[in-house]
């Protein structure tokens, strides 16, 4: 089936959402040129909303622009049939890709949320392991030297005082 002009044109409202678009300062007066909104190519206007622009391409300015003429053609009984038929058969399209795609896309996430819970057990086992074996390293140096072993920092300030010849870092007051 050919598919006639007004047909081709899929004017996507939401495309623009969200997006940012550098406009020159002196563009945002008036319709020519190129400025926030939506663009008309054929025809060098800008529009602020979708509904001027929508309605804009049904005009003779826009029509004769783009090449396309202001005649209706009559359609036959059997073109408005097939016609029907198309987009009937669009919809069902639709509806079987979203119907499968519903599950599929619920099983992917179940898979997924699987996984995601399965790496943060294995993480919490590595972490749990690893802070288990540092333990019992320490645990094992103490035993094998007893209280003579020097834990890093522990005892720096008496280091200190005895290099320096003094007692403490205290007041005087006791």
């Amino acid at each position: 089936m050919q598919e006639t002009p007004a047909d081709q044109l899929k004017l996507v409202a939401n495309r623009p959402v969200g997006k940012t678009q550098l406009v020159a300062a002196g563009a945002g007066v008036g319709k020519r040129g190129r400025s926030a909104g939506f663009y008309c190519e054929a025809c060098d206007l800008t529009f602020k909303d979708n509904k001027q622009f929508v309605e804009h391409m049904n005009t003779p300015q826009h029509l004769a622009a783009t090449g396309q003429k202001m005649e209706v053609e009559r359609a036959s009984p059997e073109e408005v049939k097939a016609r029907i038929q198309y987009w009937w058969d669009q919809k069902e399209e639709l509806v079987k890709q979203q119907a499968t795609g519903l599950h599929e896309r619920l099983e992917l996430r179940r898979a997924e949320d699987e996984r995601e819970a399965e790496e943060k057990r294995r993480k919490r086992k590595e972490a749990d392991e690893r802070r288990r074996k540092e333990r019992q390293e320490a645990e094992k140096v103490k035993t094998e030297y007893g209280d003579d072993v020097r834990i890093e920092g522990e005892h720096e300030e008496d280091d200190m005082m005895a290099a320096m010849g003094f007692a403490g870092f205290g007041t005087s007051k006791k």
